[in-house]
């Protein structure tokens, strides 16, 4: 009896540049791969440097694992089609890769015994995802992106991934504008070139630094190094001379300063 392949792939759209394909350790493993035809399979297969490809989803039955990786508007037509194909779902773990769906999209797989989870990339500079789903699945896929010892896989608990959608957007969106404003403002001051971004920079990660650290009471930057005559002084200044830059910080430092002090710790509990 053949050995039974470990890892599956169905496959839709592009997979260039997919952080999750090009892993050693996904690619080491990969044996059947589905797609639209034969023949875009084979490409896939060929780009990819493993696997095989097959023309029916029930060939997929020689894997344990299987990863989805198509659009999410192409996601329910492919679980149809799997749910279709008379395959014993019991004790097979299905992974949608690149997608900010939940593992709940995954719920028909789910109610027909296989376990199921999703991975997205991390917004790091390393090859970091993040996994939310059913602990069988979740554990099969971190297994496989850590086998390697290219790339790291955290796991979120099943159903939590709004939560981490929530921490990208704070860290990402919300802070974008902030930083454009912080540019311009140095920039306005007379410093330029390398020695700006620098300097934004190293601003950037003393803060990171303090919260690190657990300073969260050192939040303020120069408000704590400076009274609050002379913060008022040049504030008022700045409505002057940069009343757009100003908006903004008049705007934002209220309500930074009031959630703050909403997680500032209580004597009893320092």
């Amino acid at each position: 009896m053949n050995k039974q392949l470990q890892l599956g792939l169905v496959v839709e759209g592009k997979t260039n540049n997919s952080p999750i394909l090009r892993l050693c350790g996904i690619r080491a493993q990969l044996g059947p791969v589905k797609s639209e035809s034969p023949a875009v399979a084979a490409r896939v297969s060929n780009f990819l440097n493993a696997g095989y490809p097959v023309s029916r989803f029930d060939d997929l039955q020689a894997a344990r694992t299987v990863l989805l990786h198509v659009p999410d508007a192409s996601l329910p037509r492919t679980i149809e089609a799997l749910c279709a194909a008379g395959i014993p779902l019991d004790g097979m773990s299905f992974i949608l890769c690149q997608s900010w769906l939940p593992s709940a999209a995954l719920d028909p797989l789910a109610r027909r015994g296989a376990s199921v989870a999703t991975i997205v990339e991390a917004a790091a500079s390393r090859n970091w995802f993040v996994v939310e789903g059913d602990s069988g699945a979740a554990r099969q896929i971190r297994k496989l992106v850590e086998q390697g010892g290219d790339a790291r896989a955290f796991e979120l608990r099943r159903g939590a991934k709004p939560l981490y959608f929530a921490a990208e957007l704070l860290v990402d969106a919300l802070t974008m504008p902030l930083f454009l404003a912080a540019e311009e403002a140095l920039r306005a001051s007379g410093i330029s070139g390398k020695h700006l971004h620098v300097l934004l920079r190293e601003i950037a990660e003393r803060a990171f630094r303090d919260l690190s650290k657990g300073g969260r009471g050192h939040w303020g930057g120069p408000l704590t190094e400076c009274s609050p005559e002379i913060a008022e002084e040049h504030l008022a200044a700045l409505r002057q001379a940069c009343p757009a830059l100003a908006e903004t910080v008049d705007r934002q430092l209220p309500w930074a300063s009031q959630q703050m002090q909403k997680r500032k710790p209580t004597a009893a509990g320092a």
